[in-house]
C-alpha cells in the first residue's frame, strides 16, 4: 500500500492492520535481514509460548565500516536507559502488535514506548544469540539523536520516575551534542579510526 500517512509509525501501524501472519518484524529503508537463511534460523526459536523475540544487528556506516551491535538483556533497571535492542531485530506476535500499536504522538521514539508498554503489561521477552538484521546507521533516530533522547526521557518516567532519570538523560543529550561538534571539527578519516577502535 502506498498512500499519505502521518509519519513513520503511522505507516507502520497501517502495515500492522494489514498483516495476516502470526509474527511481525519491521525493516525500514536501507535495512534487510542479515543473511539469506536468517528467517530459517529464526524459525528454530519460534514457539507458541513466546511473545516477543529479540536479537542482534549488524550496523552499516556510509564509509563501508560495519560492526555488530549486541542486545542488552532486558530488565527493569536497564530499560530506563532506552532501547536495549533495535526494533529491526524484534519479532513480535501479531496479536500483541495489533493490540498495542505504535503511539504516533511519539514521532521518533514510538518503538521504545511500545517496548516499555509491553514490559509493563507483563509480556515475555526472549533473547536469542542471532544476528537478525543489517541496518543503516543513518536513519531518522540517528540523525535526530537529541530529539530521540528527549522522548526517551519522557517515556522512561513510566518505569523510573524521578530526578535521577531526568539527570541521566540531560547528561547523555549533552554528550550527543559534544559528539556532533567533534565530528564536525575532526576530519572524516579520524572519525573513522575512532569508530574502528571502538567497535572492532
Amino acid at each position: 500500500m502506498s498512500e499519505k500517512d502521518n509519519g513513520i509509525y503511522d505507516a507502520m501501524n497501517k502495515g500492522i492492520d494489514l498483516a495476516t501472519g502470526e509474527w511481525i518484524i519491521f525493516m525500514n529503508s536501507g535495512d534487510r535481514f542479515y543473511s539469506a537463511d536468517t528467517l530459517e534460523l529464526l524459525s528454530n526459536f519460534i514457539s507458541w509460548d513466546r511473545q516477543l523475540i529479540y536479537g542482534n544487528v549488524e550496523v552499516r556506516r556510509n564509509n563501508g565500516f560495519k560492526y555488530i551491535k549486541n542486545y542488552r538483556k532486558l530488565s527493569h533497571l536497564k530499560l530506563r536507559y532506552g532501547m536495549l535492542f533495535c526494533h529491526q531485530s524484534l519479532l513480535i506476535r501479531a496479536d500483541i502488535m495489533k493490540q498495542h500499536k505504535y503511539d504516533v504522538n511519539k514521532y521518533i521514539a514510538a518503538d521504545y514506548n511500545f517496548v516499555v508498554d509491553c514490559y509493563m503489561n507483563g509480556y515475555d521477552f526472549y533473547a536469542i544469540p542471532l544476528i537478525i538484521a543489517s541496518i543503516s546507521a543513518h536513519g531518522v533516530s540517528d540523525n535526530c539523536r537529541a530529539a530521540v533522547l528527549s522522548d526517551w526521557c519522557e517515556i522512561a518516567q513510566k518505569i523510573a520516575p524521578g530526578v535521577f532519570t531526568k539527570l541521566y538523560y540531560k547528561v547523555i543529550i549533552l554528550r550527543e551534542y559534544l559528539k556532533g561538534v567533534i565530528k564536525q571539527i575532526l576530519p572524516t578519516s579520524m572519525v573513522n579510526i575512532i569508530y574502528r577502535r571502538l567497535f572492532s
